[in-house]
């Protein structure tokens, strides 16, 4: 055999509950469940993944951390949908922490820019005559304040 050994990685060790979180998220991902649709029963689930009822709570609470399930107290956990709520609520925490130090948050301030250039590129690409016309008509009224 000719390979170096070096690049092999080795397996990490998954806690359970990451099994179960990423089937379910391939069940998802596949349209086996879709927005709306109730997870089977956590026992159901216990007894589909052959784990106990810890790793299955945490399963599903890690898809309410992705916005992929919605849990109310009593109820089946429900599919959803993340949204843009989903992934601001990570990123406030993250840049209040950047936001703290001097020398991230002109990092942050210049990732920032970046984005909304690619942003401002993406609408320019992208703009249909009716909004542009509707643009103009707004960018007029900003000059005559």
């Amino acid at each position: 055999m000719n390979f170096d050994v070096h690049h092999i990685q080795p397996l990490k060790k998954q806690k359970l509950s990451d099994h179960v979180c990423e089937e379910l998220e391939r069940l998802i991902a596949n349209g086996s469940l879709q927005e709306g649709d109730y997870f089977p029963s956590e026992r159901e689930l216990m007894e589909m993944f052959q784990v106990g009822r810890p790793s299955v709570r945490e399963a599903l609470q890690k898809l309410q951390q992705k916005g992929l399930a919605e849990i109310n107290s009593g109820e089946k956990a429900k599919v959803s949908t993340p949204g843009i709520h989903t992934f601001t609520g990570h990123l406030s925490g993250i840049a209040l922490s950047l936001l703290s130090q001097d020398d991230e948050r002109q990092q942050f301030e210049r990732i920032r820019q970046l984005f909304e250039i690619a942003i401002v590129r993406e609408a320019a690409i992208n703009i249909s005559d009716a909004e542009l016309k509707q643009l103009h008509i707004i960018l007029k009224k900003l000059k005559l304040r």
